[in-house]
């Protein structure tokens, strides 16, 4: 993706392996990704400052992006070779808090914005929106044959941390996504659902999912 690096091409294998090894692949995705974060790190390429540099950042919001304890902090050096001794599920839990950092930065949220707008197919985004509310939530169906389909909630709201999130949220509104379906039963129950909705708008999805979007 461009918002992380148009040079850095990872499979998911690869990440996987360097969550798994600590590699090099596993420094160059967290740095491709904290460059993206500012301020930026005048040494984030040198050695293993990148890990002092994750700490940082991902502490004073941890409570908001994350669950639980975070796995290390800063602490004067030692925190090298924590995360190197670390359990790879701790350290998979400090690349997803990471990549929620990411995406509440400004350039990430338009840029998802506008690849997610109805007809704007970009090849990160598949998703088709059947429509929403007008106010905050959307549905978007999303799939084919071979990896199977999904129905997807979109729901916009206020965050109540908006001040205190300033810096690393671009504006008070927060997007979250939630999976109403992926199988034949699901989606014939969110029809259901939503087809005896008393919003009209939220009835038609119902009626559109029952008619187009049932796999």
């Amino acid at each position: 993706s461009p918002l992380v690096s148009d040079k850095l091409k990872l499979t998911a294998e690869e990440i996987e392996t360097g969550l798994i090894e600590s590699n090099s692949t596993n420094a160059q995705l967290h740095i491709a990704l904290l460059k993206g974060i500012p301020p930026v790190h005048k040494s984030l390429d040198d050695g293993d400052i990148w890990i002092t540099v994750l700490c940082k950042k991902l502490a004073p919001y941890w409570s908001w992006i994350a669950k639980g304890d975070i796995p290390i902090t800063a602490n004067k050096g030692e925190e090298v070779s924590e995360y190197k001794g670390l359990n790879p599920v701790d350290r998979l839990k400090l690349l997803k808090a990471l990549c929620e950092l990411r995406v509440d930065q400004g350039d990430a949220r338009t840029y998802i914005q506008e690849n997610a707008k109805e007809g704007a197919w970009d090849s990160c985004f598949r998703k088709r929106k059947l429509g929403g509310d007008g106010k905050k939530t959307s549905y978007w169906f999303d799939g084919n044959d071979i990896q199977g389909y999904r129905l997807y909630k979109e729901v916009t709201e206020i965050s109540k941390n908006a001040k205190a999130r300033k810096n690393a949220c671009s504006d008070v509104s927060c997007v979250c996504w939630e999976t109403e379906a992926t199988n034949l039963d699901e989606f014939q129950r969110a029809a259901r659902e939503l087809s005896s909705n008393k919003a009209s708008a939220l009835a038609a999805i119902g009626q559109m999912i029952e008619t187009d979007a049932i796999p």
